[in-house]
């Protein structure tokens, strides 16, 4: 999602894109001995992408022409330090590992000491650019890194806005009656849909929640699941239905909460990520943010939504209105070509 906005963003402003696909250039590697080797021990290792990170890199130093800047996700450009450019933290794995996974098992340790010293050493001489502010907390605290800039992801707020809610529900033959909660995003502990079975298992008949998923799982019988919608249906999704629910774990900063608030949809999420500075934008986002994950807090605010429509029209368009502050791609285009313009700039001196 971040490489395809920025790079249309971009594009659309007359900027010359390339991009390197990470498991593309993995594939279309030479065939060298030092290939055949490191490659299967890293797959054997389930270090693969880190693998594939090297391959980005090398392809960028050797393809790379004069003045070319690199903007690299994550650890992506931990074999080419010192290629100038931009290095965007989506948080950090070893963030994540901390707040998702088990301390003792192998998942935490190959997040924490195994992917994390690759993503600390991608910054390089790049400049760091953080997706929020607890992201950049991460980075400070776990690799000692200061974020240069943050810059929250951004999306298409002319696609994702709101819309007659009874008419889109008509076309996507959704009940005309009723609370519809949405959930948007990959099913597992790290979004909490653990959490959302019990959210639905303890919400009143009235209320339901809506599960846009990439494929199916084991979810409480009320909840809705809708399987493998296109981005066109997914925003017309979040324009038919009430709330948006997301009891995740950990953020750095939720494309799913970002088309939420560009479509109006008052977020009853988790305060992680860049949630805390949803709330700060305005009383009644704070006040429908759960203070915990407790699902009893989640449903709460769901039923407060249903029952006060001044409350869930006072959310909705504050919203809106903090998605057109702050995650309208134009606008983070710009942001990120003065970033560009800096960079070549300190390349330069």
């Amino acid at each position: 999602m971040f490489v395809r906005t920025l790079r249309d963003a971009l594009i659309t402003r007359g900027v010359s894109v390339r991009v390197i696909d990470r498991s593309q250039a993995a594939n279309t590697a030479s065939a060298s001995r030092w290939d055949s080797i490191s490659r299967p021990v890293a797959r054997f290792a389930r270090f693969e992408e880190i693998w594939q990170s090297y391959a980005v890199g090398r392809e960028a130093s050797q393809t790379r022409s004069s003045g070319e800047l690199m903007v690299v996700n994550s650890h992506a450009g931990w074999w080419v330090p010192d290629l100038p450019g931009l290095t965007v933290y989506h948080g950090t794995r070893s963030g994540f590992g901390s707040a998702v996974q088990p301390r003792l098992s192998l998942s935490y340790a190959k997040s924490r000491y195994g992917i994390g010293p690759f993503e600390a050493r991608s910054a390089g001489r790049r400049l760091v650019v953080a997706v929020s502010h607890s992201a950049a907390d991460e980075l400070l605290s776990l690799y000692g890194l200061v974020a240069d800039a943050v810059l929250l992801n951004a999306v298409d707020i002319d696609q994702y806005h709101p819309r007659d809610r009874a008419t889109v529900r008509r076309h996507l033959g959704l009940e005309s009656s009723g609370f519809l909660a949405l959930f948007t995003g990959r099913p597992g502990r790290h979004k909490g849909t653990d959490l959302l079975t019990e959210i639905s298992r303890g919400l009143p008949a009235d209320i339901t929640i809506v599960a846009a998923v990439p494929r199916r799982y084991d979810a409480h019988p009320r909840t809705r699941q809708l399987v493998g919608l296109d981005h066109d249906r997914i925003a017309e999704l979040y324009a038919a239905c009430d709330a948006f629910v997301f009891p995740s774990r950990w953020e750095a900063c939720s494309y799913s909460l970002v088309e939420a608030l560009a479509s109006g949809l008052p977020p009853v999420a988790s305060r992680v990520g860049h949630m805390p500075e949803v709330c700060a934008s305005d009383e009644s986002l704070d006040a429908i943010a759960p203070a915990n994950l407790e699902p009893a807090a989640f449903i709460r605010s769901l039923i407060s939504l249903r029952d006060r429509p001044d409350l869930r029209n006072s959310a909705s368009r504050a919203a809106r209105r903090f998605a057109e502050s702050n995650h309208d791609a134009m606008r983070w285009a710009h942001a990120y070509i003065s970033l560009l313009e800096r960079a070549e700039s300190a390349n330069r001196n």
